[in-house]
């Protein structure tokens, strides 16, 4: 995994998905909380990012843990 810097400064990498397109997960530090987020974005396989959701850093923990237990059941 490789840390790149996109044209706003921000740090971000990108994840192959089995399908060929590519998820992107950018730091954030002033996002729209005012604090920090984790932005998740789709590359799709034309280069076009999709919106996805910014998850404030405060909220991360419990955003995995959801993502584990929708995953365990």
């Amino acid at each position: 995994m490789t840390i790149q810097t996109d044209s706003s400064k921000q740090h971000y990498v990108e994840i192959d998905m089995v399908n060929g397109e590519r998820i992107r997960v950018t730091h954030v530090p002033d996002g729209w909380t005012g604090g920090a987020v984790v932005r998740v974005q789709v590359r799709d396989n034309s280069g076009h990012l999709r919106q996805g959701p910014d998850i404030p850093i405060e909220n991360l923990g419990e955003v995995l843990q959801a993502m584990v237990e929708l995953i365990r059941r």
